[in-house]
């Protein structure tokens, strides 16, 4: 009988701790993305970085731009969010300045012995400064569960 007890009492403890319904909700987007490309009047960007804020405040994730204007954010916020794009992080970087320049490998941009990444694009484009700043920026998005597909198209 205490054997049997015992037995029952198990299962139902892995029942209980293995099994979740699925709707846990910490505002995450557990798994998913937000991808997409930025353009600027229909150009893709060929650098920069997009920011997601949820509408609440509570989270936000980033993520760079690749050199065709691509990017994908990872476990976005879910529901009503803002985007930020910025590329003025961008002006003065060496890879973005000295397109000429080659670094120890031969990639360009940078100086001697610099490694620059080759996912990431730095070329620098001056886009309106509204769309840098979470209190100006009109770029707003839903993110659903899984993946969301969104380009962010940006007008001088």
């Amino acid at each position: 009988m205490t054997h049997k007890f015992n037995v029952g009492l198990m299962s139902a403890v892995v029942l209980l701790c293995g099994c979740s319904s699925g709707n846990y909700n910490d505002g995450l987007n557990m798994g998913g993305t937000l991808s997409g490309t930025v353009t600027l009047d229909g150009t893709p960007l060929r650098g920069g970085r997009v920011e997601c804020y949820a509408d609440n405040g509570k989270y936000s994730v980033m993520a760079d731009l690749d050199k065709a204007g691509k990017f994908t954010l990872k476990e976005p916020p879910l529901g009503a969010c803002k985007l930020v794009v910025k590329t003025s992080h961008l002006k003065n970087h060496p890879a973005a300045m000295s397109p000429n320049t080659k670094d120890s490998k031969g990639n360009p941009g940078g100086s001697a012995g610099m490694v620059i990444p080759t996912d990431i694009g730095f070329g620098y484009t001056q886009i309106p400064e509204k769309y840098e700043n979470l209190a100006t920026t009109d770029q707003t998005v839903t993110v659903e569960r899984g993946d969301t597909t969104h380009d962010i198209k940006l007008t001088k």
